[in-house]
């Protein structure tokens, strides 16, 4: 069971799921051309992890997960900070099929593939630390990144090892892109929340690499 503040996901079901989602997104983007190559990075020697001055309004989720078609689908977004803080619509006991993440920058995907990585390779135990993460729970900001990821680490550890929490850099406008993300397995069947923070920058870096190119 997951450390819980108010609502949200509260157990991790043990019923068969399908697994791979994530993965065999991944790999039918990189088969398509989509997904853009990560640079290699210098150690900046300061952590910062998903860092984002975003948050959500607790009382807005606590809205969605009461709605007669609250989510029950997939959790797609962009970027790999704020984006986590969107579990918080789901209503309790309902887990995400999936988690989808796309985003530009090639530092907030290289790190989030960083986490991803931690979350299929460290024990789910709370007690254990996550990278930087100490797991404490602050029922004061439920709907904050850093909370969320506290909060919902028993799940996200899971759906690493599933194969259904994945990330790849490439523009969520792209037409290939959008063509696999309503491919997903049952997508249309489900309510799903789509996450659409900072798409303005998306569009504003494919237009001036348009430019440059």
């Amino acid at each position: 069971m997951s450390e819980q503040g108010t609502g949200g996901i509260e157990s991790i079901e043990t019923t068969s799921r399908q697994i791979g989602i994530g993965d065999s997104f991944v790999a039918k983007l990189k088969q398509s051309g989509a997904i853009i190559e990560i640079p290699d990075f210098e150690s900046a020697g300061v952590p910062a992890m998903n860092g984002t001055n975003e948050t959500g309004n607790p009382y807005l989720f606590e809205k969605v997960r009461k709605q007669p078609e609250a989510p029950n689908g997939y959790l797609i977004g962009i970027g790999a900070a704020n984006v986590f803080a969107m579990l918080e619509a789901f209503p309790q006991g309902v887990e995400p099929k999936a988690i989808i993440l796309v985003d530009i920058d090639p530092a907030v995907v290289a790190e989030g593939e960083r986490l991803i990585q931690s979350f299929k390779e460290t024990p789910s135990d709370p007690s254990v630390r996550l990278e930087s993460w100490d797991r404490i729970f602050n029922p004061n900001f439920p709907a904050n990144t850093t909370n969320a990821i506290k909060k919902y680490a028993p799940l996200l550890h899971k759906l690493a090892r599933e194969g259904n929490l994945a990330i790849i850099r490439a523009d969520f406008t792209d037409p290939r892109v959008v063509e696999e993300l309503v491919n997903l397995p049952d997508i249309h069947n489900l309510n799903n929340v789509i996450y659409l923070s900072n798409i303005a920058d998306h569009i504003w870096r494919r237009e001036i690499e348009n430019k440059n190119n």
